[in-house]
């Protein structure tokens, strides 16, 4: 009976109701929302990126290729549908809408590979013969950001670009000694033994293969310095909902604060005190009632 009657007390109490189920309910989307716009700032969220490859050539593809290992990186290559390019990505990354932008000029692959031939070349030269390598400008890709990136994050892009143009270059430049070592080697061979250099020989000069060293002997392996591993970092929401009901409940007080005022005030807790009923019993309905409505609430937070 004391239960029932503290629970027909808390149901006509309408707006220590909206306090206990909708308060905690609207704090949890604010801080949830919050928190996802920080992650999203720090990179630890999915995060959408516009990517422009103008070059549409084996740059672009190792570039998006390498974006895409990290995991957390979402590539967008059109908006509203309409392919983006560098005017819709600046006006984009302005208006807040992506963290950052990946733009590749147009003829990058092919002026990588006539640069790293040329530079391949001039290394293999004669040195006696008075030939220098040429200063030329290097080539650049463009990385725009959202002023609001974090610099943890944006250091990690721009290290995972720099990585991925550090491979191609390797391999590009690989590719291109080992098609001209072994002209050159011939070519020294020749000069020096001169006829006495037989064809046989010049058909058996060994290839240079450079494969292997696209092969990692080395790596890197990741471990959380804890005995329960996560599987998957925990959501905004995921984190959020938990503490967030648990406050919820010290709401309650409103309410019970009100039941005890209008009791006082009503004569209702007199007159009970006044009946058979041990104050244990009284207490009991009081607890039991309000823990009801903590498990109804966390429930339905």
């Amino acid at each position: 009976a004391v239960v029932w009657k503290e629970l027909l007390l808390l149901w006509r109490d309408r707006a220590g109701i909206m306090i206990l189920f909708v308060m905690p309910a609207v704090l949890v989307l604010v801080i949830t929302l919050v928190q996802e716009n920080v992650l999203k700032v720090m990179g630890e969220s999915t995060t959408k990126v516009l990517f422009v490859d103008l070059d549409a050539d084996f740059l672009g593809k190792a570039v998006a290729k390498n974006l895409g290992e990290l995991g957390n990186v979402e590539l967008v290559r059109t908006v509203q549908g309409r392919a983006v390019d560098q005017e819709i990505m600046t006006r984009a990354l302005k208006d807040g809408d992506f963290q950052f932008g990946v733009l590749i000029p147009a003829g990058s692959s092919a002026s990588l590979k006539k640069r790293i031939r040329a530079r391949a070349e001039e290394a293999l030269a004669d040195k006696t013969a008075g030939v220098r390598p040429e200063d030329r400008p290097g080539l650049e890709l463009v990385v725009a950001f959202d002023p609001a990136v974090r610099g943890g994050f944006r250091s990690a892009v721009v290290n995972s670009l720099n990585r991925a143009m550090l491979v191609i270059e390797m391999d590009e430049k690989m590719r291109v000694f080992a098609e001209l070592i072994p002209g050159r080697i011939s070519q020294a061979i020749q000069e020096v033994l001169g006829p006495y250099l037989s064809v046989n020989a010049q058909a058996k000069m060994p290839t240079v293969d450079f494969e292997w060293i696209k092969e990692r002997q080395i790596g890197v392996r990741e471990e959380l310095a804890f005995r329960s591993k996560y599987a998957k970092i925990p959501s905004s929401v995921q984190q959020n909902v938990p503490a967030w009901a648990l406050f919820g409940m010290f709401f309650i007080v409103v309410p019970m604060a009100g039941a005890l005022i209008r009791e006082r005030q009503d004569g209702t807790m007199a007159r009970l005190l006044t009946m058979p009923v041990s104050r244990f019993t009284l207490l009991s309905g009081k607890v039991i009632s309000y823990l009801v409505v903590a498990l109804a609430q966390f429930g339905l937070v």
